[in-house]
Order: C-alpha cells, then structure tokens, then sequence
C-alpha cells in the first residue's frame, strides 16, 4: 500500500451522519484491474469509540474512489471482493476474521451475534498516514 499525504476540507454524507472529511479517515482505492471490486473495512468509530465493520464499498474496473471511515485512528483492516474471484483477504490466523453480509451492513463488532453472519472471512491490518491511505489494485 502506497500512502499519500495532503487534507480535503469538505463535508459528506456517511451512514445518516454529516462528517467533515478532515476529521475522517480518507482512503483512495485505485482500481487499475479488469474486475469490478467491493470493499469492506473495520475501523474504530470516533464518536462511539467502538470498533465499526461496514461495506460495501464498489469501485468499478479502471476507475479510483474516495471513500471516508468516520476514525481519526491510524490503523484499519480491509477486506475485497473482486469480480473475478479474486480476493484481497488475510491469511489464516493473521488479521482479524469478521463477518460480512451479502448486501450493505454496517455494525459494531461487540453487537454481532455469531448466529448472525453470511460468513466470516479475514480481514486485512493497514495503517493509514495522516488519516489518508492509498489502495491499488493491479
């Protein structure tokens, strides 16, 4: 993962709730791929201070993104889906192994019942740098 630095001073919609963009963490996903990609990521809320597991985030095939998280903590974990099978997930018994649901969801990690989830599947540790992240996929 390659790390940029700069701010954007905007504010947007995320999950019902007006955040400014330079209080969150911005990510810049680049798709330079054939295959359309859906994103999910784990980060810590923080205005709750619980650690938040939300997706789907799709970026189309050739095209980059600007997604925001609601955290001003460096660290966050990822998970992707792509549309060729392809997968960007962590390896057994490294990341952190959560759940993610067949349409959009969003909940609090501490909240989830176990009997709840379409599955559980790795997601991958990264750490952001002035609360801003680059993510290319090749």
């Amino acid at each position: 993962m390659r790390l940029s630095l700069g701010k954007l001073a905007s504010v947007m919609l995320l999950g019902g709730a007006l955040i400014s963009t330079s209080q969150a963490l911005e990510l810049t996903v680049n798709n330079k791929t054939s295959a359309d990609a859906s994103f999910a990521f784990s980060y810590l809320d923080r205005e709750q201070g619980t650690w938040m597991v939300e997706g789907w985030y799709n970026v189309k095939a050739g095209q980059s993104q600007q997604i925001y998280l609601n955290t001003d903590n460096p660290l966050y974990y990822l998970y992707a889906e792509l549309s060729n099978d392809r997968k960007i997930e962590a390896a057994p018994n490294q990341g952190a192994r959560l759940a993610v649901f067949d349409g959009t969801f969003i909940y609090d990690q501490d909240k989830l019942k176990d009997n709840e989830p379409d599955k559980k599947v790795g997601f991958v540790r990264a750490e952001s740098n002035n609360n801003q992240a680059v993510i290319n996929l090749n």
